[in-house]
């Protein structure tokens, strides 16, 4: 009795090996594009894994495709610098103003509350300077001073 072998066929092979590349690109890279696209809008790259969550895939989309976003303040505070902010910039400005006094980084928001009164022609900067009065003697109260 002769004992045959069964030899795998070259054609299942490739067609094994290119459905688990096929199914490793559709795993892996709409979380890489979603990752990048977050992160080269100021976002953490790991947001990419939103991408398998559904309904906050959607939202998230939505939030870095419509959203002020992080790059927007930095760009508005150079434009502040140099004197040509537009009122756009300046609602920018406010809003990230806003932002870290929320998370408690008081001195960096008496800083920009402070820009952002000083800076000519805008109908916020007397809002701006007394939300900086504000935050000036609420420093002073919690220094004991």
């Amino acid at each position: 009795m002769e004992r045959t072998v069964n030899r795998p066929r070259i054609g299942i092979v490739m067609q094994t090996v290119l459905a688990i590349i096929a199914v490793a690109a559709l795993v892996l890279l709409p979380p890489a594009v979603f990752g990048e696209l977050s992160r080269r809008s100021g976002y953490p790259a790991w947001t990419g894994i939103l991408v398998y969550v559904p309904l906050v895939n959607v939202i998230w989309l939505l939030i870095v495709a419509n959203g002020r976003e992080p790059v927007d303040a930095g760009l508005a505070r150079a434009r502040a610098a140099v004197g040509i902010a537009t009122e756009e910039d300046i609602s920018t400005l406010i809003v990230e103003a806003a932002r870290l006094e929320s998370r408690g980084d008081w001195e960096a928001a008496l800083a920009l509350w402070d820009r952002i009164a000083r800076l000519e022609g805008h109908q916020n900067r007397e809002y701006a300077a007394a939300c900086a009065r504000r935050l000036r003697q609420w420093m002073q109260e919690q220094s004991g001073g």
